[in-house]
């Protein structure tokens, strides 16, 4: 294989390229700490949501207070 600039961030033969690699790796770190945070918060107003309705609503919904998969673990 000759000396030709890859764009794969794998193979970086110059710094330029190799710099740009790690701002793209950089940049998808965040990106994924970003959506796990998001998909955290999600859970946290479901369960609140969950939480807020009262047995007959739960038993609407098929549900119990037993059943509800984000019971208070500090209890």
């Amino acid at each position: 294989m000759k000396n030709t600039q890859q764009t794969d961030c794998h193979y970086a033969p110059a710094p330029k390229v190799q710099a740009e690699c790690d701002d793209k790796v950089k940049v998808g770190w965040l990106r994924g700490l970003y959506g796990r945070y998001k998909h955290w918060r999600s859970l946290g107003r479901t369960r609140r949501a969950l939480m807020s309705l009262n047995d007959a609503q739960l038993r609407d919904i098929g549900l119990s207070r037993d059943d509800l998969p984000y019971r208070d673990e500090r209890r």
